[in-house]
């Protein structure tokens, strides 16, 4: 970067508009402008948030030494949000001034200290192990939890002693010490925490029975029970909840005594009150694991008053893995909609005998959600015997509800769905009745074609487009002359479909018929007909795709040109050239390419004649077809 370039931002840092001065920052940053670092580092402190967002990042792309020396005495400032910016550059730079960072440890200023403890986690530099353990005996004790946090965010066993030690700090401290051992976890840890178990407060009771379930060590089980016996309040569900992770298995909970195993129910059930989400996940997940049947009653009052959508899988899960499905027969017919929907979810995999009846009730559910629920649960299981009560669901008044009653229907339904099924080609919604017709043509051919075929004569030109669209799907060379028959429909998207289903019929008899459509009023089914010959290199394919490249409509005539070439037909040469001689750039560019491929020599002179076209992609094009017919080169 020349001075004088640099000389012109380093101006442009200073101008009053804050864009200017944005502008500059970033393309300093961007030309590793590092004589620009002081510069930039004081408009860490500019009025406008983008402009300091701008030269912080510009900053963080120059790094280096000289960017972290500069940035550390800004922790000393009383601007909250400057010290903040040179604390998240810091972050990202910091590994180039080791130094510094760790002579902060040595200030007498507390924050300072904290602040260096605080990066020393996040930035990996040589030395920060041992300075972050001699922090955990710093004055002050904010400072010494900072430094036990950072040493648990780096893994750091080296510190396991002092960690340990430090649980007979105060609490704060202790608390973090507990966090920062879970987090490294190493077994060494188990007993002293145990130990601590005994003497903390209800506070750091929780913290070390969180700690002691992610250890996970079976070591720890007798004390968590002991500490249970004594636990009130809020204090049993978390114990309960550590002490279930420590049980490998169900048995495990057997040897618990009668009150304490229903003080541990207890407890767990008042978890699922706690407004903390995971708090109430992991209630579910301890009752899940005690088994206990009373609990059911418990999980379904909390999934009434629940409004977290990520809680009703867990739920899910732990009234099956608790199995008494007797309770959820009547809850699948509660009035909130939240009961009764996950009642029907969890009999869905439990006994499928006997939650059968209660299913087939919730289908007359007053909630839409409970009804469409258990039509989908009906439908996984694929009993044909439940298709009489699933049809019944079809002219349910909420769209979601015939659509879960229609897959379930493609599932498990029979011949008697199909006219129930084939009144919803009529419906509204066009996304429901497509996906009737599906639905329809997974039955028994011989019930469902009668059916399409009345709907060809229907008034309604939706429905006749779907079921000719049905028609074809089934069996279009059985039925052609009914489908040949809709070319002449009023409705130009009938007329489409028509020419759809017809194209894919291999039989000579239909070209005639296809013929006709090329005097179609509108362009779409001409251009329908196209596209279906192109996947046809048959000699009546391409006699009519030779009268097709005379159509009035652009897009038609591009498409059969194009199929032309594709299939090397040398008749189509003369009028392909007659199209290089006039017309839009995309014609006698199409033109040009399916000359190449044909080789037609035919074409030379007037090929070269558009050598000097005023547009180059018509140059390009004749170019190449040229070269194609010279030499053969694709």
């Amino acid at each position: 970067m020349s001075q004088d370039v640099f000389t012109g931002l380093e101006a442009q840092l200073g101008s009053p508009s804050p864009s200017q001065r944005q502008e500059a920052a970033e393309q300093l940053g961007r030309l590793g402008a590092r004589q620009a670092i002081p510069a930039l580092v004081d408009l860490l402190a500019d009025p406008d948030p983008e402009v300091c967002q701008s030269a912080a990042k510009a900053l963080a792309a120059l790094g280096g030494r000289e960017v972290a020396a500069r940035l550390v005495p800004l922790l000393s400032v009383e601007q909250v949000g400057l010290r903040n910016a040179a604390i998240n550059l810091l972050r990202q730079v910091g590994q180039h001034a080791p130094d510094l960072l760790l002579g902060l440890l040595d200030e007498d200023q507390a924050d300072l200290r904290l602040f260096a403890v605080d990066l020393l986690g996040q930035v990996q530099v040589s030395g920060a192990a041992r300075a972050l353990i001699r922090a955990l005996e710093d004055p002050e004790p904010n400072v010494r939890a900072a430094a036990a946090t950072s040493l648990g965010k780096r893994r750091e066993h080296l510190a396991l002693p002092a960690l340990i030690k430090a649980l007979d700090d105060q609490d704060w401290v202790c608390f973090a010490a507990v966090e920062a051992l879970a987090a490294i976890g190493d077994p060494a840890a188990v007993e002293p925490l145990i130990q601590t178990l005994a003497r903390a407060n209800e506070f750091l009771q929780a913290c070390i029975a969180e700690a002691l379930g992610v250890l996970a060590d079976q070591r720890a089980l007798p004390a968590l029970v002991a500490a249970l016996r004594r636990a009130q309040g809020p204090l049993v569900s978390l114990l309960a909840g550590a002490m279930l992770r420590l049980a490998p298995e169900r048995e495990d909970m057997a040897d618990l005594d009668e009150d304490l195993r229903e003080k541990v129910l207890l407890g767990l059930v008042d978890g699922l009150k706690d407004p903390s989400p995971a708090v109430r996940a992991e209630s579910l997940k301890g009752l899940a694991r005690l088994g206990d049947a009373g609990a059911v009653y418990a999980v379904l009052e909390a999934a009434r008053d629940n409004r977290d959508p990520d809680l009703v899988p867990v739920m899910c899960d732990t009234l099956v893995a608790i199995g008494a499905w007797q309770p959820l027969l009547a809850a699948a017919q509660d009035p909130d909609p939240r009961v009764a929907e996950l009642a029907v979810m969890v009999l869905d995999r439990l006994d499928p005998v006997a939650s059968q009846a209660a299913l087939l009730k919730a289908l007359a559910h007053p909630q839409p959600q409970v009804r469409g629920r258990a039509a989908m649960v009906l439908g996984h299981r694929g009993d044909h015997g439940v298709a009489a009560a699933l049809t019944g669901l079809l002219t349910d008044p909420d769209p979601q509800v015939c659509q879960q009653a229609l897959n379930a229907l493609g599932r498990c339904g029979g011949s008697e769905s199909a006219e129930p099924v084939a009144a919803l080609l009529d419906h509204p919604e066009m996304e429901l009745a497509e996906q009737a017709l599906q639905v329809l043509l997974g039955l028994d051919p011989q019930v469902v074609e009668p059916l399409l075929m009345t709907g060809l004569g229907e008034i309604d030109p939706r429905k006749r487009l779907l079921c000719l669209k049905g028609l074809g799907q089934l069996d279009p060379q059985r039925h052609w002359p009914r489908l040949a028959a809709m070319l002449g429909d009023e409705d130009t998207a009938v007329r489409v479909a028509a020419v759809e289903a017809l194209t894919r019929i291999p039989d000579p008899a239909i070209w005639e018929r296809l013929a006709r459509v090329l005097e179609d009023p509108s362009p779409a089914p001409r251009l329908a007909l196209v596209k279906g010959l192109a996947g046809q290199d048959s000699p009546q394919a391409r006699s009519l795709l030779r009268l097709v490249v005379e159509d009035p409509e652009l897009q038609v005539r591009l498409e059969a040109v194009s199929c032309l070439g594709r299939f090397r037909d040398r008749e189509a040469a003369p009028s392909l050239v007659a199209l290089l001689a006039s017309g839009p750039n995309r014609q006698r560019i199409a033109a040009a390419r399916a000359l190449g491929a044909l080789r037609a020599e035919e074409a030379n002179d007037a090929l070269l004649e558009l050598l000097a076209d005023s547009d180059h992609q018509v140059r390009a094009a004749a170019v190449k077809a040229l070269q194609q017919i010279a030499g053969g080169w694709e």
